[in-house]
């Protein structure tokens, strides 16, 4: 049951998604069918289309995504959740609720002191 209610939260969640952007796709190519062609066949080829548009890239970004953890032994994942964390961060930030997003900056610059000649010499091998 609670995964029914998540599915239907998530359904309703991705509905702005879906007006911006089938909503109006589906609109504009609906006023492009010839008039002496089926309507509900247009709308079913672009809705399949659609579909199956979408499960293609569902399924190559699954598979760089696996590749990717199987190559790295899921230690990733730990820079995926600290980069949610810096992004949640810089939310509360824009929304003046929390600064702590600005001591990191602080640590970022002693620790620039450290990284320069590093990046100095890596930079100047590439060019």
């Amino acid at each position: 049951m609670t995964l029914l209610i998540t599915a239907f939260i998530m359904g309703l969640m991705g509905v702005a998604h879906c007006v911006a952007m089938c909503g109006s796709l589906s609109m504009a190519l609906g006023f492009s069918v010839p008039h002496n062609k089926s309507f509900i066949t247009y709308a079913s080829v672009i809705s399949v289309s659609r579909i199956l548009g979408y499960g293609f890239i569902g399924f190559i970004a699954n598979l760089f995504t696996q590749s990717f953890l199987s190559i790295t032994n899921g230690s990733v994942l730990l820079l995926s959740v600290v980069s949610s964390i810096f992004m949640i961060g810089i939310g509360l930030h824009i929304a003046k609720i929390s600064n702590f997003v600005l001591y990191v900056e602080v640590i970022g610059k002693r620790l620039n002191k450290y990284l320069e000649p590093l990046k100095k010499k890596f930079f100047q091998s590439i060019a």
